[in-house]
């Protein structure tokens, strides 16, 4: 049966049930690497209006993408489309890109898997610049230049067109543990990174994923102790460990900064 009746069909059932059955293959064909399908499918679900026209933007000083309610198959592949629309841009010098480019995620889970932990691990793994924003949660941030750079140099994107395996695997590729819906080969490295170095900048984090076991151990080790000398130096100098503040402390302050201000 033609995939575009499906869509209509399910469409009449009402707008839920069509965009939850997007969703559904595009997690099943993102997990068994049929990429370049799901890429097919998630374009026709924006031609339907299944999905928004504007779910991701590459546009004169707005490049920008608002995932939230996708599921994360759906998030992966709009993602790897988003950034392979913005690196057509930055090799061509056009569209212009604002000054700092928001990725929204929200921070709601979809059948336990957390969009925001899956998309942050994608995109960790890759060593891209996008960042949490320190203000709001549930978005991530990206200095426009920085970004910019990484898609026109980064080793991670010399080729982000999205295809289908050669043939399927035999199991799932993806697997889920604490909200990441992430790759099974991944998940090892990415949790014993994790638990040694804590949260680190992706940047850093490719470059130790990319690494031999052997040789990943003994710079964690190497981290762990300058970590450690650093404090002790700060110890011995009476000098107070920096604390961060929480979004409510710095809301609180941001009011004070303002109040004289608006005094006058």
């Amino acid at each position: 049966m033609d995939l575009e009746y499906l869509l209509e069909e399910s469409k009449s059932l009402g707008e839920d049930a069509s965009f939850n059955f997007v969703n559904a293959m595009e997690d099943l064909l993102w997990a068994f690497e049929r990429r370049a399908t799901a890429s097919w499918i998630f374009q026709l679900a924006i031609r339907k209006n299944i999905y928004r026209h504007d779910i991701f933007r590459v546009a004169e000083k707005d490049w920008g993408a608002d995932f939230r309610k996708l599921s994360p198959g759906a998030a992966l592949v709009g993602l790897t489309l988003w950034l392979d629309h913005m690196q057509d841009a930055s090799l061509q010098g056009s569209p212009e890109s604002p000054k700092s480019v928001l990725l929204i995620t929200g921070t709601a889970e979809y059948n336990l898997v957390s969009l925001e932990k899956t998309v942050k691990a994608y995109l960790w793994e890759m060593g891209s610049p996008f960042l949490p924003s320190r203000t709001r949660t549930g978005i991530m941030v990206a200095k426009a230049h920085s970004l910019r750079m990484w898609l026109k140099d980064s080793c991670f994107c010399l080729d982000l067109e999205l295809k289908d395996g050669s043939s399927l695997p035999e199991t799932n590729s993806m697997k889920l543990t604490e909200g990441y819906f992430m790759r099974v080969g991944l998940l090892p490295t990415f949790k014993h990174i994790h638990e040694r170095l804590g949260q680190i900048r992706p940047k850093k984090f490719a470059r130790l994923a990319l690494l031999s076991e052997e040789s990943r151990e003994k710079i964690m080790n190497t981290d762990l102790q300058g970590r450690k000398e650093k404090t002790e130096k700060m110890k011995a100098k009476g000098i107070p460990r920096s604390r961060k503040l929480n979004r409510f402390q710095m809301k609180y302050l941001r009011r004070q900064h303002k109040s004289p201000a608006a005094l006058n």
